[in-house]
């Protein structure tokens, strides 16, 4: 997936949950695994 994919699920907070830094974004592998998980169930 492509970063503008991310941002803009940020911004809609549909995406998987992230961690801000400063002005860097971070995601727990795990989570954003179990997130694509919940995904692939619906």
């Amino acid at each position: 997936m492509s970063m503008a994919w991310f941002e803009r699920h940020r911004w809609e907070r549909t995406g998987p949950s992230y961690i801000r830094r400063g002005r860097s974004v971070r995601y727990v592998k795990a989570e954003l695994l179990e997130w694509w998980a919940e995904g692939r169930e619906r």
